[in-house]
């Protein structure tokens, strides 16, 4: 089966969901679940638009669930058709990620015995973002039928119950273009969505309209053997979109744009529309493409997966929007953008596509204003990112209040708003990654270094003086299953980078920082306590046993045998024997924490060090996070654990392709899929970014027969190819540069 392809050769009905999340189509504009034309109990109809979001009152805002479009209720002498009912003889469905179109042919026979030939396909263009475009085709087998389609758009939708807009318009006009229009409630947001057909026989068309619903209803005699075929192609466009960032909007531009927008691709075609969008998809992959030969076909296909969700996930032109968790996939953490994007995602997007790169960076340095607003709500100067993020104006986006912990019965408050505050150094050192592998001063002197300075104010303010040294007290570090614990290792070391890199500006080029900041600052006494922290931050070392704490008191924790949960396929089992109360007080965490430091900052340690505490703490890790895995078999391969790395892999591969049945449910998981890139390039393939260039030490997993992947360093592409015979690199385009390959200063 090629590697290119996803496929069911059943219907599943009862894995829906998570074929609904993982088939996914979108272009970083807009993402449309693979949801089956006609209706079922268990879909997830959602159709997200980057951007487009809406908070209830009381909650916290959340990306809207756009009126659906994909939706065809066909019935065939009477009878509805759905696989529910009669017999399915035939069925093949497929993801093609090469082109991003999904397909489903299915020979149904009715509860009366009739046969029929069904055939769906759907694109959300990678050519023009505002465009989705669908095919249904009826053919009838065993006799003449008579066919009638009902399709139009929905607006009945919401989010897990939520309405979120207000009572639409609805517009048909006298060339068959239809439009609904809509407003979100809180956040007051225009949709204009319109709709069109393209149909291969004359047939009766009316209209049929409800409180919430525009449709075309289609009917016609169709032959035996004869094949009926409706195009159905539908533009999106929002007021928040980038063409009106510039402030030149009304409601009636928006509306002609859309119908604009619908017109021309109605004029192609889903043909040609196909083929255009396949056009662009090939150059994606020329460009990008990590290609492993492995001699496994899923894990072939399962990096192919995740570079096709990766294209599809981020805005390629807009820099007001960040990646949410589920990306644009589905409901689950209402799209909102974590410390998940700079540290698992972003890397990608460095390495391949440095302007989207640059574009999510900005949208950091657009929350800003709430970053300044955050801190000081918490008493602290400087710059202290939102946990959760959404619209640039949002502000913090975190839910106040979890679940009821089993133990208590109470609400447990979320805390991570307050104390987990990772994400800002995290921020920081994406920015300094990006200007590693760009060199972009513009970039720099316009975002990056005001961005450094002000979340290193945050960390000098922070810090408290103990000892004779500053520490960082009252945290939550990766590792959410402990809270409110001092010095967490992976928090002091990032938050110290930081603060390096800010005193470097500071010292070396601090005029214009200095100038823009000297209103809310007296900037020289910042730079002296930024100094001073950055030297005397509280940086967690080996012990004697060679194990680093990874925060203070760690080895205190009561000892627990979690053998038995490590061993089942299904996450957070061990909270259906504890409480949260009691789990806290257990020598026992979730994900990557300390370790995940053995890879941001590998140069720190030894390997010693590294392989010392890697065994350390992963024999006490549940891997209870998406985020675990990767991390785990990238640091592996560091230290020549090949087989262990091998299953870290492996189970990276399968958060989402794997067997669970509904682990994928609300949305694939974005970060977990920006690991699978980072376990098969800087896992295998050694990439580390660093203060003095990049370097490369790949290894061939034992079984693969090659990979090779991109890279876009200093403005020239680097192409690398890993095989038997050894590892070579060679400059594609770009000027020379040098490298360190294996160990030695290369230049290509």
């Amino acid at each position: 089966m090629s590697k290119w392809i996803l496929t069911s050769d059943k219907p599943d009905l009862g894995r829906m969901r998570k074929h609904e999340s993982i088939w996914t189509q979108g272009n970083g504009y807009m993402g449309v679940r693979a949801s089956f034309e006609e209706a079922y109990t268990k879909a997830v109809r959602n159709t997200l638009i980057n951007g487009v979001f809406d908070c209830p009152k009381g909650e916290v805002p959340e990306l809207a669930v756009i009126p659906d479009a994909t939706n065809c209720d066909i019935t065939l002498d009477k009878e509805v058709f759905n696989m529910i009912c009669g017999k399915v003889d035939k069925y093949e469905a497929s993801l093609n990620m090469e082109n991003g179109e999904f397909t489903r042919l299915v020979e149904w026979t009715c509860p009366k015995g009739k046969k029929y030939a069904l055939a769906f396909s759907r694109i959300v263009s990678d050519a023009r973002k505002h465009i989705m475009a669908q095919k249904v085709s009826v053919t009838p087998l065993s006799d003449d039928a008579d066919v009638e389609l009902l399709t139009g758009l929905d607006g009945k939708v919401t989010n897990s119950g939520v309405q979120h807009f207000n009572n639409p318009e609805k517009r048909a006009y006298p060339d068959g273009v239809k439009g609904m229009y809509l407003t979100t409630l809180q956040s007051k947001v225009d949709v204009a969505i319109h709709f069109g057909l393209k149909i291969s026989h004359e047939c009766n068309e009316g209209i049929s309209i409800d409180r919430r619903g525009l449709y075309s209803r289609l009917s016609r005699k169709v032959q035996k053997g004869e094949t009926f075929t409706v195009e159905k192609i539908v533009s999106y466009a929002h007021s928040r979109d980038f063409e009106y960032a510039d402030g030149e909007y009304n409601d009636e531009k928006l509306r002609s744009d859309g119908r604009a927008y619908l017109n021309e691709a109605i004029d192609m075609g889903y043909d040609k529309l196909l083929e255009e969008s396949s056009l662009s998809w090939k150059n994606f992959w020329e460009s990008s493409l990590v290609d492993v030969k492995s001699g496994n076909d899923f894990v072939d296909k399962a990096v192919v997966f995740s570079q096709y969700h990766l294209h599809i996930m981020a805005s390629h032109d807009d820099n007001r929007l960040g990646i949410g968790a589920k990306a644009l996939s589905g409901e689950g953490y209402m799209g909102h953008s974590f410390w998940d994007t700079e540290i698992y995602i972003l890397p990608y997007y460095l390495c391949t596509q440095p302007r989207v790169a640059r574009r999510l960076l900005e949208y950091r340095y657009m929350l800003l204003p709430v970053a300044k607003n955050k801190a000081n709500r918490f008493g602290f100067k400087g710059a202290m990112y939102p946990w959760e993020s959404a619209w640039i104006t949002d502000g913090e986006a975190c839910l106040e209040y979890g679940d009821i912990d089993l133990l208590t019965g109470k609400k447990r408050k979320f805390m991570m708003a307050e104390t987990e505050i990772h994400i800002t150094a995290g921020v920081s050192f994406a920015v300094w990654q990006y200007y590693c592998m760009t060199g972009d001063e513009e970039f720099m002197a316009e975002y990056g270094n005001e961005i450094l300075v002000r979340t290193a104010i945050f960390w000098a303010d922070r810090a408290e003086k103990k000892n004779g040294r500053y520490e960082i007290c009252g945290v939550i570090g990766a590792d959410e299953y402990k809270e409110d614990v001092d010095n967490n290792a992976y928090t002091n070391y990032m938050a110290h980078k930081n603060l390096v890199l800010a005193d470097k500006i500071l010292r070396e080029n601090p005029n214009h920082i200095c100038n823009k900041l000297s209103r809310e600052y007296d900037m020289e006494d910042m730079a002296k306590k930024i100094a001073e922290v950055a030297e005397n931050l509280y940086l967690p070392m080996p012990e004697e046993d060679g194990i680093i704490n990874q925060f203070d008191g760690v080895k205190s924790l009561k000892p627990k045998d979690i053998t038995y949960y490590k061993n089942l396929d299904t996450v957070f089992d061990i909270f259906k024997d504890y409480g949260l109360a009691e789990i806290l007080e257990m020598a026992v965490f979730k994900q990557a924490d300390l370790v995940m430091l053995f890879y941001l900052m590998s140069d720190k340690f030894d390997k010693e060090t590294i392989r010392k505490n890697f065994e350390y703490y992963e024999e006490r890790t549940l891997h209870d996070s998406s985020l675990s895995m990767c991390i785990h078999a990238l640091v592996a391969v560091g230290l020549g654990m090949n087989e262990m790395a091998d299953k870290f892999f492996y189970d990276c591969l399968c958060v989402d392709l794997g067997e669970n049945t509904n682990n994928s449910d609300t949305g694939i998981h974005s970060a977990s899929i920006g690991g699978i890139w980072l376990a098969t390039v800087m896992g295998y393939g050694g990439l580390r970014i660093n203060d003095s260039g990049i370097s490369i030490s790949p290894i061939l997993p034992q079984g693969w027969e090659s990979y090779s992947f991109p890279i876009y360093y200093r403005g020239s592409k680097i192409k690398v190819f890993v095989d038997k015979a050894g590892c070579r690199a060679e400059r594609v385009s770009g000027d020379e540069i040098t490298i360190t390959l294996n160990g030695n200063k290369t230049t290509i």
